[in-house]
């Protein structure tokens, strides 16, 4: 008898040290939410994501050279890429910070794809800004990697790249040529500007 009291004792003890650990790590990701949603809150300035030209529009390709930028403004790669079409589509998956009444959203900038290549076909982008230990290089030196810890801004990237863990407010937006007016022209720069607040993404002649 003595001896079941005490293994149901030890279940016990594992049991309440399991959740004392589940509360601390939900308060833990409540504060990380709570800093990140007071960041973007703050941020007034718009956010340049990449810059492009379209180099050729042939009748069956297009292409275009690609450049990547963190948070901080500071270059992270650059790359061209050729796709069948006349078209560029360029997606950003925008993940809502905070409550579901309030405004701010981080912008991770996915894939490019085109008018005749689907979005599940284009080029993923998230391994030209995935960093260290899998810490998305597009938050370095920037203000959210000062306001929340690299391990939940690495768990977030993880979620958005496996397509787990965002909630129906996050989304993906496109910006591509203009189909009322003229097309991107060629070798013309371009930005990609997001608005962290209202979580809207736009092409823009590009930010000198």
């Amino acid at each position: 008898m003595k001896k079941i009291l005490l293994f149901i004792s030890c279940i016990l003890l594992v049991l309440i040290a399991t959740v004392v650990v589940f509360q601390r790590f939900g308060q833990s990701q409540q504060e990380q939410i709570r800093q990140l949603e007071t960041a973007i809150s703050s941020l007034k300035a718009d956010i340049r994501l990449a810059d492009f030209i379209i180099t050729s529009r042939e009748s069956e390709s297009v292409s275009a050279d690609v450049i990547l930028y963190d948070y901080a403004g500071n270059r992270i790669c650059r790359f061209t890429v050729t796709l069948p079409g006349t078209q560029l589509y360029f997606d950003v998956f925008l993940v809502k910070t905070g409550s579901a009444s309030s405004d701010g959203y981080i912008a991770f900038p996915s894939r490019i794809y085109s008018d005749t290549v689907a979005p599940v076909d284009g080029i993923l982008l998230y391994d030209y800004y995935t960093a260290k230990d899998g810490f998305p290089g597009i938050f370095s030196n920037s203000f959210l990697a000062e306001a929340v810890s690299t391990e939940y801004l690495t768990e977030l990237f993880q979620k958005v790249r496996n397509g787990s863990g965002t909630d129906s407010s996050s989304f993906g937006s496109s910006v591509h040529d203009p189909v009322l007016l003229s097309r991107f022209l060629l070798n013309r720069p371009y930005s990609i500007v997001y608005h962290p607040q209202k979580g809207g993404v736009e092409v823009l002649e590009a930010m000198r």
